[in-house]
């Protein structure tokens, strides 16, 4: 019959200490949380739907009309606000897919009953554009609100 020996090593059985591991279980739950919050954070920074927006329109066909030279037109075919906006009241922008402003183009709006205020029927249009606003995005703006986010399509469709 043969015995077994243990050394000291053998018969201490101790393991991590249990705050070690609670500390590890706690630094592990704030990474996940952090790569989660960073891997959502792109999806919550969406831009407006169009339920919210003041404005519906929709863009006429772009033209081309030199080398780099493209036009094209929003009419508004409603207005979902109570209040009377004066066209000179309303600012635009629009912005690169990459958040850059684009300025090269020239923004000016339709007035059809020209009287000074934004009815349905009126259009926004651009013209001089470069093909740098093919999928940007026209943001137009009153009194530091949002009216409406629209897309910018050279597409015929």
């Amino acid at each position: 019959m043969v015995k077994l020996r243990c050394s000291k090593l053998c018969l201490d059985h101790t393991g991590v200490s249990p705050i070690i591991g609670t500390v590890l279980m706690v630094a592990m739950t704030i990474v996940l949380a952090a790569a989660t919050f960073w891997l959502v954070l792109p999806m919550m920074n969406q831009d407006v739907d169009t339920e919210d927006e003041a404005f519906i329109v929709d863009q006429n066909s772009a033209s081309m009309n030199g080398p780099n030279d493209w036009d094209t037109s929003f009419t508004i075919l409603k207005i979902k606000k109570d209040e009377s906006i004066p066209w000179n009241t309303v600012s635009f922008a629009c912005l690169d897919y990459d958040g850059s402003i684009i300025t090269d183009a020239t923004i000016q709006y339709g007035d059809t009953n020209l009287d000074g205020y934004v009815h349905e029927g009126d259009t926004i249009i651009l013209t001089g554009m470069t093909e740098a606003y093919d999928g940007a995005t026209l943001k137009i703006l009153y009194k530091g609100q949002l009216l409406g986010v629209f897309n910018i399509s050279f597409n015929s469709s």
